[in-house]
């Protein structure tokens, strides 16, 4: 046997991956994407949530802001405005949607009342959103106490 010979054969023993190998391969393969893909969903899940965490947060400040400049020029009119049926009392937060079944279709409600503590120098103040998330019914609340100073 020539040398050409025996290192032909020695080479065709091994030259690739067999069947087997290949089955092997693609299973390990697919469930190591499968798992990627759960880890992937889970991230975009939870980027969703804290977008709409964000926005309900920052909506609860600009009312809450909005409510505190009207106590600085007029402090008599806050409770009339956020109180009871008063239109001024619900508003709309971009891009969150209303939890099924809220009456009016928007998802941020003020109340506003003396408080308990210094009657009518003192109002309690709260903002809250309810929304219907990507993961279920939220919401955020954000309180405060406004003095007529």
């Amino acid at each position: 046997m020539s040398r050409n010979e025996a290192h032909r054969a020695r080479g065709t023993q091994r030259a690739g991956f067999t069947l087997l190998e290949l089955m092997i391969g693609t299973v390990v393969m697919s469930v190591s994407l499968i798992g990627m893909l759960g880890v992937i969903e889970s991230g975009f899940a939870m980027s969703r949530s804290a977008r709409e965490l964000s926005a309900a947060k920052i909506a609860a400040v600009k009312k809450l802001e909005q409510i505190r400049e009207l106590s600085r020029t007029n402090f008599g009119q806050v409770v009339p405005t956020y109180s009871g049926t008063s239109a001024a009392r619900n508003f709309a937060v971009p891009p969150l949607s209303p939890t099924i079944g809220d009456a009016d279709g928007l998802p941020g409600r003020v109340t506003a009342a003396p408080s308990a503590l210094g009657g009518t120098k003192l109002l309690d103040v709260t903002v809250r959103i309810d929304w219907r998330g990507g993961n279920g019914a939220r919401s955020y609340e954000l309180t405060s106490r406004l003095s007529n100073n």
